[in-house]
């Protein structure tokens, strides 16, 4: 292992921090009368997250010929990455507001929020957890981590979509029916 300059290991502190606090306070938020749809997708999103950390160490302790070189440009390739998907996050939590919660809750009442990243796609919250888990995946310096994190953790991202897709249209109908219609879910202008 190589040494970390004390800078860029404080820093990496302070963005893990930073990250960790925001996403405690948001998950205290509940919706009093909402209807739970989760089908699992937590748990997936959980057990996918934790097959996804131990394959990233596997190939960063037994792959070495994908490390990620110089290691100074994975560490600070790493924060600009992460501070970039938990502004990205903290956006939607401000925007969708007392929508946004940890599961999948509906109600019949809920407002379709076409404003801030939503006007670009549909679920920028999931999107910035995909940047941000790019650079956890960076921490590992190993190319083959950051892209067992991303897919795997991806495909858990994948199956939230679509449970919460099916909820929305179940609960909103039209109106969130008219607004998929013209955003895509995660990749402008692909999907």
């Amino acid at each position: 292992m190589h040494h970390v300059p004390p800078l860029v290991r404080a820093l990496l502190l302070a963005t893990v921090v930073v990250w960790a606090a925001a996403e405690l306070r948001q998950a205290a938020r509940t919706r009093a009368g909402a209807r739970h749809a989760d089908a699992g997708s937590r748990t997936a999103l959980r057990v996918l997250g934790s097959v996804a950390v131990v394959v990233a160490i596997v190939f960063a302790r037994t792959v070495p010929a994908t490390a990620i070189r110089p290691p100074l440009v994975a560490e600070w390739a790493r924060m600009i990455v992460m501070w970039f998907g938990i502004a990205l996050r903290l956006w939607c939590f401000h925007v969708l507001g007392q929508y946004f919660t940890f599961t999948v809750q509906t109600s019949a009442d809920q407002r379709v929020v076409e404003s801030g990243p939503y006007r670009v796609v549909r679920h920028p919250s999931y999107l910035a957890i995909i940047v941000i888990l790019t650079g956890v995946g960076l921490l590992y310096g190993n190319w083959l981590s950051v892209i067992a994190i991303v897919v795997l953790f991806g495909c858990g991202i994948g199956y939230r979509i679509r449970v919460e897709e099916r909820a929305l249209l179940s609960d909103l109908g039209q109106r969130y029916a008219d607004y998929a219609s013209t955003h895509k879910r995660l990749v402008p202008f692909v999907w």
